[in-house]
């Protein structure tokens, strides 16, 4: 069995052209240089994403500011509605 060159599929020893990406097979001499460095790129991508429990720990953390914000905004109401009611008690 050899691999796609581009996209990593296995194929059968024959095939000429990969089945998923389309891409031309090439001689396994020509085709394992690009395959390395396939793999080389995909585990650089692989450091450079981050783990599920990162990701959560992104969005706790935006979730807390966008939060923040609603309850800066929330008290600037809060308060005129205040004001407001008090200011019509005492005008009774």
């Amino acid at each position: 069995m050899k691999y796609c060159y581009k996209c990593g599929t296995q194929l059968p020893d024959e095939a000429n052209f990969c089945e998923k990406c389309g891409a031309p097979q090439q001689a396994a001499s020509q085709a394992s240089a690009p395959r390395q460095e396939e793999k080389k790129i995909r585990q650089e991508e692989k450091k450079v994403k981050k783990s599920l429990g990162e990701k959560m720990m992104d969005n706790f953390h935006t979730n807390m500011e966008l939060q923040k914000q609603r309850r800066a905004n929330f008290k600037w109401w809060y308060w005129v509605i205040i004001a407001a009611a008090l200011a019509y008690i005492f005008n009774m």
